[in-house]
């Protein structure tokens, strides 16, 4: 099926993201379903590689964040000696991060049958704009990869913020920073 996430809310300050991720042509339904999800930025301050919930353990973790562009043997070495910090990501080319899916939006839990227990480990390259992410949930297959490119609406150039979170931004007028996908497998 195809997804498209629009991050609403992003405060670097906190580390705090959130926004909606709207999933089309998902079988059985006849109407998208939408979703509002709450994340964090891993910055070695607010938030660390280390989850801590949802039934990830270190090992889960570390196999997940492995699988990203720009993570290397050094980074997890000093993720485990830091407990989950690594002291170099101000200036690193990808920024990771967490989300979680808190609610339905449309239609209700029950109405799309799926399940939003899990959590998605992401990274965002910060020079062309190309998010990954991989969901996990104990109870799942392993491994379900999201790959999303950003989305310019209103223009044919990409926006400034298109290369990835920066600063804080609020937009309560739907606008956002978009991205779609044709690929969720």
């Amino acid at each position: 099926w195809s997804v498209r996430v629009l991050i609403q809310d992003v405060d670097m300050q906190s580390g705090h993201v959130s926004g909606i991720m709207q999933a089309s042509n998902v079988p059985g339904m006849q109407q998208p379903i939408e979703t509002f999800w709450e994340g964090c930025v891993i910055d070695d301050v607010n938030n660390t590689f280390y989850t801590r919930c949802w039934g990830a353990s270190r090992d889960t973790d570390l196999q997940h964040w492995g699988k990203f562009e720009g993570w290397s043997e050094l980074i997890r070495k000093l993720v485990v000696q830091h407990s989950g910090r690594c002291g170099v990501l101000e200036d690193h080319p990808v920024i990771y991060m967490r989300w979680k899916e808190q609610f339905f939006t449309q239609p209700t839990q029950q109405e799309s049958g799926l399940s939003i227990a899990g959590f998605y480990y992401i990274a965002l390259n910060r020079a062309t704009g190309q998010l990954r992410g991989f969901y996990y949930d104990p109870n799942s297959s392993p491994f379900q990869e999201l790959n999303m490119t950003p989305a310019h609406h209103g223009s044919s150039k990409p926006s400034s913020s298109s290369a990835g979170p920066s600063s804080s931004s609020k937009s309560g007028d739907g606008g956002g920073l978009a991205f779609a996908s044709y690929s969720f497998a």
